[in-house]
């Protein structure tokens, strides 16, 4: 073997295309498909996005993604309690009309509360007394985080990218010395 093929500048020039090949592959990756998703997947999606089901589902639909649940987060969350309780607290006529109380419109004082504004009120409830203040640090890592059950762990990609990057420049390193070591026996 000449010393000309693993020269210093050829080793450069090889962890610059592994850096190139790893920039490509996260850049190039699909974006996740935002096309209609099943309706027991936005059930799911809108469990992951903040821990509970804010949304408005019918009965069909909650059992659905009931029997749909990745078995990671039914192991290590309360998805299955949250999508019980979403069913236990859905309005009559499922996605459709009905009243805040759940049972059949009178003629009382109440006024009707549309299911949109039910969740509105629920969620503004929610987020005044149950949610800490967030300091910017929680801002910028809930910001990084995945938005649905199914997206592109980025962060996870861009990890393995400078695992791989780190690891040629520790073979570099090793293929170096040994070229040393065999030039200084010659």
């Amino acid at each position: 073997m000449s010393r000309a093929a693993l020269s210093p500048p050829t080793l450069k020039s090889a962890l610059i295309a592994v850096g190139l090949v790893v920039a490509a592959i996260v850049l190039l990756a699909p974006a996740p498909a935002h096309a209609a998703a099943p309706c027991w997947k936005r059930v799911i999606d809108d469990w992951v996005a903040d821990g509970r089901i804010d949304g408005v589902y019918s009965a069909a639909c909650l059992q659905a993604a009931r029997k749909h649940i990745p078995e990671d987060l039914r192991a290590y969350s309360n998805i299955e309690e949250s999508i019980d309780d979403s069913m236990q607290n859905r309005t009559p006529q499922g996605a459709g009309g009905g009243t805040a109380g759940g049972g059949p419109a009178t003629n009382s004082p109440r006024r009707n509360v549309t299911p949109r504004e039910a969740k509105e009120i629920t969620k503004s409830v929610n987020d005044k007394e149950n949610q800490p203040d967030e300091g910017p640090i929680d801002e910028v890592l809930n910001t990084g985080g995945p938005t649905s059950a199914d997206s592109f762990p980025l962060p996870l990609i861009i990890l393995t990218g400078l695992a791989l990057v780190l690891l040629a420049a520790g073979a570099a390193g090793v293929a170096h010395r040994k070229l040393a070591a065999r030039r200084i026996r010659r």
